[in-house]
């Protein structure tokens, strides 16, 4: 939704938005997609200090977070996935007035 928000404000910004769950991806590459939103980049990653794959724990809905360590009892509902990590200095190519 902050995708759309940004867009909506600043038409002719250049956003890149992240997004490490499996489930959330798709509805954000639909919504760039029927709002035929330009100069946007999605990436299918966690941002995190280093490059690797983490832990990341879901509920396919609103909450999610990253784990370095396992843990044995997902809650109900809740999804357990390997992500990609990446840093954001790797994607800070240009000067950016702003960074949410």
């Amino acid at each position: 939704m902050s995708i759309l928000y940004f867009k909506h404000i600043y038409p002719s910004s250049h956003i890149i938005g992240f997004e490490p769950d499996p489930a959330i991806f798709p509805q954000l590459q639909e919504n760039i997609s029927r709002n035929r939103l330009t100069s946007v980049k999605i990436v299918q990653t966690a941002l995190a200090a280093q490059e690797g794959t983490l832990t990341f724990y879901s509920d396919g809905k609103y909450a999610s977070y990253l784990a370095k360590t396992f843990h044995s009892e997902i809650p109900n509902g809740w999804a357990r996935n390997e992500v990609r990590s990446a840093r954001l200095q790797d994607y800070l190519t240009e000067p950016v007035d702003f960074l949410k």
